[in-house]
């Protein structure tokens, strides 16, 4: 069946090492474009954190963040999908990881949040000079999370946690499964994504393609993450990258070259184009 969506994780997927869109991949998706095709970022970063190669890009007008906590119809401002923590469970939450060693932040109505001690510790927990600035750019520094979330009316889109011990992760991240409203999932080798158990890329990509009249068959969507596991089970055709880790490609359809080889470039330019 021909392909009419095609949704694209960014980091370790689009985006190659250094958070760069190669030359090559911009052209296809323009080409996939002229073709029909509707292009969707599928990302973990809030909307004001993808970059501005992949929003220029022509008929980008949906996307899906924070991990399908929130899917926007861009042109009409307005959220399609959105699946987030109540307060109460914000609260519970932000007491429990902020025990654990662990570089700790929120998004919560498309912002992030962080506190001045961990900002002060970022190289500690990020080790990438790219990945350093780009939490720099999008975190806005408030004195408490939780005297912040006291305050709040509804609770929060994401948790984020970063380690330097990955040890303690792999632990962390298993004790978290006590939490039953949340999914914990990881995006880049050190950290945990914290996101309402009913917001994943899956069902926002789902949730979209309902909205648009689109068959699953219709869909290609490419991931490297544990994060992109649901979306690439939920689209026809799932691609999971060759830098992916065992379990995503395990689930995937078909593997494609690296985000650092133009690999996404390479199956659009195989399939589609």
């Amino acid at each position: 069946m021909e392909i009419r969506l095609i949704a694209f994780d960014l980091d370790g997927t689009l985006l190659d090492d250094h958070k760069k869109v190669s030359e090559r991949s911009l052209r296809a998706l323009e080409a996939a474009v002229k073709k029909g095709v509707i292009l969707v970022p599928a990302t973990g970063r809030i909307r004001n954190a993808i970059p501005k190669a992949v929003m220029d890009l022509p008929l980008v007008r949906y996307l899906i963040t924070l991990n399908g906590a929130v899917v926007w119809d861009l042109e009409k401002e307005e959220r399609i999908y959105q699946k987030i923590f109540s307060k109460e469970q914000s609260l519970a939450l932000w007491d429990y990881i902020t025990q654990f060693d662990a570089m700790c932040d929120i998004y919560e109505d498309g912002q992030g949040y962080m506190e001045p001690g961990n900002l002060a510790m970022l190289e500690k927990y990020v080790h990438f000079p790219e990945m350093i600035q780009l939490v720099r750019d999008t975190r806005k520094v408030i004195p408490s999370i939780r005297e912040y979330l006291v305050r709040l009316d509804n609770g929060v889109e994401k948790f984020n946690m970063y380690f330097e011990d990955r040890e303690l992760q792999a632990r962390v991240k298993e004790e978290l499964k006590r939490f039953s409203y949340l999914k914990a999932t990881t995006s880049v080798i050190n950290n945990i994504e914290l996101n309402h158990v009913e917001a994943d890329k899956g069902r926002g990509l789902t949730a979209l393609c309902e909205y648009l009249g689109i068959s699953k068959e219709q869909v290609m969507a490419f991931g490297d993450g544990d994060n992109d596991i649901a979306m690439l089970t939920a689209a026809g055709c799932g691609v999971a990258m060759k830098n992916a880790e065992p379990s995503v490609k395990e689930q995937a359809d078909r593997i494609a070259e690296s985000n650092n080889e133009d690999g996404l470039a390479r199956m659009i330019e195989e399939y589609i184009l």
